[in-house]
């Protein structure tokens, strides 16, 4: 795909999917506009327009299929397209802790072949130099991907560059965020570029340094003539240590100009920024826009960090699109126009545009996702396995049922019989009918709410030597474990069970039909507890708290630490957003 601008502005946005403020003539552009948004950490991902359509492909860190891909038309309404990393060759997580796993991806295309570039992080105390950095192609999005190709490292925040617009000399460079430390003669770390051959499929010619990070401390500055430094012709009122673009590059061809953009923190106090430089040669001097950041976080909300991608908008112009924090698929939206002297401008007020669709692709906010079950011959998209890809020897699907054999438990992290699918940031409710047969305190199968293997609830069917088959709830939150209600003997039969969450608040629900007429529903099990990464719960509640910052997964999971890996099985699993909500029958609390 070509990465290059044309000259031409376009139209003001429009159109229903995407609402984006309107450019008065008379206005005046704000220096700094302020983006919106919850103060939580995004999710990694890379959007690319190619031939009328958005492509977005996401961070799954330890879940597989790893990598996913959407599209859209529109940026608000998204069809998955399932996962891209979805066999051992293709990636391997084995023994990879909770912080590793599959990240920074990014996605282009060129020659009519996709190529989509990632890390496989393994999630060491120093996770840059533990990662890899791997690049697969393929014609089609729908697959099949080709072996990869295992770029030469230490590598962060890949990005991929084609030069095949107006003017490009058709050939395709790498650039990345250097780790710290890796510079060399007590050199500072910062954005490198290199040629990538796509004949031979790899990496050829001399390293070029585009910025280097500024310092921490107001130390030495960069070497002049480099992005950010005294004498670029930043113009009055630019500091001569301003941050230039390091994290999270993104490099476009213009009108004759190069184009990269990227994320810094400002240290006047503001936070984070996008910062923009440019060059007449692809590898530089780049030079910092003299008008500073091209938008950064406001007073109220931070702006949400992580990469941002400038595109096209559906109806003409342009637009900056960076990741929602909230884990919950939508994006934030700035208008951007190119100035008389060709540098874009930030327009207007960034404007959150809640993504349109569940994570299954095809259900609105707040209507029930429930047709097709797990899925068919395979997990439907919106379903993932940790660290294990999904294989007969410990998944079966059947008529929409799922059925798991039993492996290891949740706190061992590793060889999980573990079926999830994101839980949406701003709430859901989530119920599944779950059948088996526990004869011993090590098996157990029900629902989980998953963070990390440090953080997780799971309610599930269990045996107890003096009730027999029970419902039980245990709760890890970091090194503490344990159990925060009774357990309820449930006798046999399936059991159906629920969590729902709504503004900060979940709670887990069985449903019981032990009482007779009028004397049967959901029955709270546990107390209401806050299910983000940090939120506090009421007194013994068990939240995630401290946990990691990444999103929670919800799901089923089913345990046997005898040996015999024995099954349990799932049907009838409905998911749905927050937002219309939640209906339930007579509830009391156990």
């Amino acid at each position: 795909m070509s990465t290059a601008v044309p000259a031409a502005d376009g139209p003001a946005v429009s159109g229903p999917a995407v609402s984006v403020p309107t450019d008065p003539a008379t206005a005046p552009r704000p220096a700094a506009p302020a983006v919106t948004g919850p103060p939580a950490q995004p999710p990694e991902q890379s959007l690319v327009h190619v031939r009328g359509a958005y492509h977005r492909v996401t961070a799954t860190y330890g879940w597989l299929p790893g990598v996913t891909v959407e599209r859209s038309a529109d940026l608000a309404v998204w069809r998955p397209l399932g996962g891209v990393l979805d066999e051992p060759r293709l990636v391997d997580l084995t023994g990879v802790p909770d912080a590793g796993g599959v990240r920074s991806p990014c996605l282009s295309r060129a020659d009519g072949v996709f190529h989509l570039v990632h890390r496989a992080a393994g999630g060491a105390a120093r996770e840059d130099r533990a990662s890899r950095t791997v690049l697969v192609t393929t014609p089609s999005l729908h697959g099949p991907w080709s072996d990869p190709v295992l770029l030469p490292g230490p590598i962060l925040d890949p990005f991929l560059f084609h030069d095949d617009g107006p003017g490009g000399d058709g050939r395709s460079r790498l650039i990345w965020r250097e780790p710290s430390g890796d510079a060399g003669g007590g050199a500072r770390p910062g954005l490198l570029l290199q040629e990538y051959d796509r004949v031979r499929r790899a990496l050829t010619g001399p390293v070029h340094r585009l910025v280097t990070e500024p310092p921490a401390d107001g130390g030495p500055r960069r070497q002049r003539g480099q992005a950010g430094q005294p004498g670029d012709g930043r113009g009055p009122g630019r500091r001569p240590d301003a941050p230039g673009p390091v994290g999270h590059p993104r490099l476009h061809a213009r009108d004759g100009w190069y184009y990269l953009l990227g994320t810094d923190r400002d240290r006047a106090g503001a936070g984070g920024a996008v910062t923009v430089a440019r060059a007449r040669a692809v590898t530089g001097p780049y030079r910092v826009d003299p008008a500073g950041p091209l938008v950064r976080s406001g007073p109220g909300q931070p702006f949400p960090g992580g990469a941002v991608d400038l595109l096209p908008a559906p109806g003409g112009g342009w637009l900056l699109a960076a990741a929602a924090p909230d884990q919950g698929g939508g994006l934030v939206l700035q208008r951007v126009r190119w100035s008389a002297d060709g540098w874009p401008r930030a327009v207007g007020r960034a404007t959150p545009a809640a993504r349109r669709g569940g994570a299954d692709g095809a259900t609105p906010a707040g209507r029930a996702a429930r047709a097709g079950g797990f899925g068919g011959a395979r997990l439907g998209p919106e379903w993932r396995t940790l660290r294990r890809h999904a294989d007969p020897s410990w998944l079966v699907l059947a008529d929409g049922r799922l059925q798991l054999r039993g492996d290891g438990p949740l706190a061992a992290g590793h060889r999980l019989s573990l079926v999830a699918r994101p839980a949406a940031g701003q709430g859901f409710d989530f119920r599944v009918v779950v059948s088996g047969e526990p004869d011993s305190p090590l098996c157990s199968a029900g629902l989980v709410l998953f963070r990390a293997g440090t953080h997780w609830h799971h309610l599930h069917l269990g045996w107890d030597e003096a009730l027999g088959r029970v419902l039980r709830l245990r709760v890890r939150a970091g090194d503490d474990e344990g159990e925060p209600a009774a357990p309820v003997p449930v006798g046999q039969g399936p059991l159906r069970l629920r969590l729902s969450a709504e503004e900060g608040r979940a709670r887990f629900r069985w449903y019981d039909t032990r009482g007779g007429r009028g004397r049967t529903g959901w029955r709270t099990i546990g107390p209401v507890f806050d299910p983000g990464p940090g939120g506090g719960p009421t007194a013994g509640a068990g939240a995630l708290d401290g946990g990691p910052a990444g999103p929670a997964y919800v799901g089923v999971f089913a345990q046997d630490g005898t040996g015999r890996r024995s099954r349990a099985t799932f049907g009838e699993p409905y998911y749905r957003v927050a937002g219309s909500g939640v209906s339930s029958s007579t509830e009391d609390v156990v």
